[in-house]
């Protein structure tokens, strides 16, 4: 049962996709020893959960959408939009052109899965701050002395409830507000320049510090970035915004926090090839603009 109910006082003061084993090799998800949690292992905790809460799971989008925008690939979860009467989840597989240039930064993927989750009818603000707290620290049990919260102002009414988790002032890094609507990066404010639905809202990120800045020697090791140990696992909005999930977190940024071991761009490119054919199949599609431009990353010099 969900811890909302402990917490209840506070109110009134994220297909296989991933995981998925491609030509009988899995690159990066597969267990090294009974330590370590794959991915799917993580997407099939994560569904159980949201439903034991009472959610219900929707289907996922194509990850081709057939727009110009991010190379004709599915950008995030706010493509779609939920029927606002009910809790609802999805595990959307997304993509970003953007990501090319940033592929040597620790835990950046080609292809990644979002766990993205509904407002609750009739739930109060806190709800699924609440919800996403819960699963992080009480039932994946990651430790919020490495958590960061990255925000503005706008969520100073949700700091007693990161208090309340561990997650205390010191580990929360505010900007100003123009800073985070100049960027729309989802550290404070989301809305990505050209996104087809127009998202525009104030958020707060989730980051969990890694032990280990490099834990394995990536093949452009030079070019690996070594001072950055932070991956960012959520993205959760600060007021109910109807028309738009919550916010959600990424099933593969999890499981490297789950296993404080960072995965890596160039293993991933082979299951995002797989499922990219996939969907055009599927969905009788042409191969997107995208497509081509991240299976050529590793060949441009990035």
């Amino acid at each position: 049962m969900s811890n909302i109910s402990r917490r209840g006082f506070i109110a009134s003061s994220a297909l296989l996709g991933i995981g998925l084993t491609i030509d009988g090799v899995s690159a990066s998800t597969k267990p090294r020893d009974r330590r370590f949690v794959s991915v799917k292992e993580t997407k099939e905790e994560a569904i159980r959960y949201w439903l034991q809460q009472g959610y219900s799971k929707t289907a996922p989008v194509s990850l081709i959408t057939g727009l110009d925008y991010n190379g004709g690939l599915n950008y995030d979860d706010s493509v779609q939009h939920y029927e606002p009467d009910l809790a609802q989840f999805v595990v959307q597989p997304s993509s970003r052109i953007e990501d090319i240039t940033n592929q040597n930064k620790l835990g950046t993927l080609p292809i990644f899965n979002i766990l993205a989750f509904s407002w609750a009818p009739d739930a109060d603000f806190t709800h699924t701050t609440i919800l996403l707290f819960d699963y992080l620290i009480d039932h994946v049990r990651l430790d919020p002395s490495r958590l960061r919260v990255t925000t503005t102002i706008k969520a100073e009414q949700l700091f007693p409830v990161f208090e309340s988790y561990g997650v205390l002032l010191p580990q929360i890094r505010l900007r100003s507000l123009k800073e985070a609507m100049d960027v729309g990066d989802g550290s404070g404010y989301f809305a990505p320049n050209g996104h087809p639905n127009s998202p525009a809202y104030s958020t707060y990120s989730v980051e969990y510090v890694l032990s280990s800045k490099k834990t394995k020697h990536s093949k452009k090791s030079d070019d690996f970035d070594t001072t950055a140990n932070e991956i960012e696992l959520a993205e959760m909005g600060v007021t109910i915004n109807p028309g738009f999930y919550a916010g959600g977190f990424g099933l593969e940024r999890l499981t490297m926090a789950r296993n404080d071991q960072a995965m890596h761009w160039e293993d991933y490119l082979p299951v995002f090839k797989h499922t990219v054919l996939a969907d055009a199949q599927h969905e009788h599609n042409p191969l997107p603009s995208g497509y081509y431009e991240i299976l050529a990353s590793m060949t441009k010099g990035f």
